[in-house]
């Protein structure tokens, strides 16, 4: 092969890749989109499980073995104890906002604004909040690993 034979030769390869990998990235960008609405609909249904109590809507969406941590401290969830965490908490409204969505490979992370009107165990919950919430792609579903709350500081 001459070596301008090679030079087309790569060049085609090249081509052909950037064709391929050109197809593919809306795919994934289409994927990922779908993802984050997915996502993003968990995260408000969560929230309007809280607010209505259903703890079965709740302990379905958030599962049991969370890590979680709010000002209370660190603790790994059960399904007995965030059916306990709903019922324990009246949320008469909560409005989020300042959603974004992070994807690390099989790892997404939603994060959001909450400022709420919430009163857990007879005392008022810090308002607004910065939350994050971890989530782990398991076959097709998403689950959630991490949760996280943060009284947002006022300056």
């Amino acid at each position: 092969m001459t070596p301008i034979h090679r030079f087309w030769s790569a060049t085609g390869v090249i081509l052909l890749s950037l064709s391929f990998a050109a197809v593919a990235a809306p795919r994934a960008s289409a994927q990922q989109a779908l993802d984050d609405s997915l996502l993003v609909s968990k995260e408000r249904a969560m929230w309007e499980a809280l607010k209505s109590r259903d703890t079965v809507a709740f302990v379905s969406l958030m599962g049991g073995g969370v890590v979680d941590i709010d000002a209370s401290g660190t603790r790994r969830t059960s399904p007995a104890t965030t059916a306990r965490f709903a019922t324990g908490c009246q949320t008469p409204s909560y409005a989020m906002s300042d959603v974004h969505v992070v994807h690390d490979g099989t790892l997404a992370i939603v994060t959001s604004k909450i400022v709420l009107d919430q009163t857990s165990w007879g005392q008022r919950a810090p308002s607004p909040l910065y939350v994050m919430t971890v989530y782990s792609r398991r076959a097709s579903t998403w689950s959630p690993v991490a949760h996280s709350e943060t009284p947002a500081a006022h300056y």
